[in-house]
């Protein structure tokens, strides 16, 4: 087990020593007594006691030496109890070893740490989308479906890569609730996740605030509950938008077009777009068209 695995698990399994006290955060021996050390936040706090167990316990080669008196004996001497100090009863057990009995006891699978291939999380590699493959995802967007499918590539493959932490906040069309997602796509993405390449998700940028995910809604979930911060390839159409704020766009801008197609353009961007994933002809055209007036004006 590395230390970088011991510390996430020390961090969610030995918590009764830290309490808050006038509110700090204070640091205690397991079984009482004088405070260890006191921290303006939990983070902190968690820190020195990770740092604690970690060097507490120590075996060296066949030896255990104890921490509550200094003895030290040969593991092979030790009889049934191999890490109990027979001189002051402290148990030196590795700490290793009580994290794994406190897993078992309270972590259900998947989410078994002890059998997990932490492999899987550290060596993510991720593949460049299949813009054809996903072009029906794409065509529902009115920009992409005017430029047709081989436009969709061409300017797909122009694309870009970010983290989605850089955008999570001005990301639309995101359902982050894995466990409720179609279960043949859960099924592929956990396929892709076990192998250790994961295609890339798609998103396409209107604007600097102005994002919309595009393809890919369960490879992004499904990492996102495993902890990891997703590869995203972003499509930059923002230029595009830039005829939407200088007025340059023909045959769309008729008085009362919009009004007629049912969409309100005073609405947000969020929901301007979400009118639209949820429309069709004119309604999805109209929606479309005034959150690119508002992006556009952004720029």
């Amino acid at each position: 087990m590395k230390k970088s695995q011991l510390e996430i698990l020390v961090r969610e399994v030995i918590q009764e020593t830290i309490r808050k006290v006038d509110g700090k955060y204070v640091v205690y021996p397991e079984k009482g007594g004088k405070r260890l050390g006191t921290h303006s936040t939990k983070k902190a706090a968690e820190k020195q006691l990770t740092a604690i167990h970690l060097n507490k316990e120590a075996i060296v080669k066949d030896e255990v030496h104890c921490d509550g008196c200094g003895w030290k004996w040969k593991i092979a001497e030790g009889g049934k109890h191999p890490y109990t100090c027979h001189k002051c009863g402290h148990d030196n057990t590795p700490i290793e070893d009580k994290i794994y009995k406190l897993v078992q006891a309270k972590v259900k699978p998947p989410t078994d740490w002890e059998t997990r291939d932490w492999k899987l999380f550290e060596n993510i590699t991720y593949s460049k989308p299949n813009f054809a493959e996903e072009w029906k995802e794409a065509e529902r967007y009115p920009e992409f479906k005017e430029m047709g499918k081989q436009g969709w590539i061409n300017i797909a493959k122009k694309g870009y890569v970010t983290s989605y932490s850089k955008i999570k906040n001005i990301l639309g069309n995101v359902d982050l609730n894995f466990d409720g997602l179609e279960g043949p796509k859960k099924q592929r993405f956990q396929d892709a996740f076990k192998k250790g390449t994961i295609e890339m998700s798609i998103a396409v940028k209107f604007s600097d605030n102005d994002y919309d995910l595009v393809a890919g809604n369960t490879r992004l979930s499904g990492q996102v509950k495993n902890n990891i911060d997703p590869k995203i390839w972003i499509v930059d159409i923002s230029n595009l938008q830039e005829n939407y704020a200088d007025g340059k766009v023909k045959g769309k801008s008729r008085p009362g077009r919009a009004k007629r197609a049912g969409v309100d353009c005073s609405k947000s961007i969020t929901d301007l777009r979400k009118i639209a994933r949820n429309s069709s002809g004119e309604k999805q055209k109209m929606a479309h068209f005034c959150a690119n007036m508002k992006s556009g004006r952004k720029k």
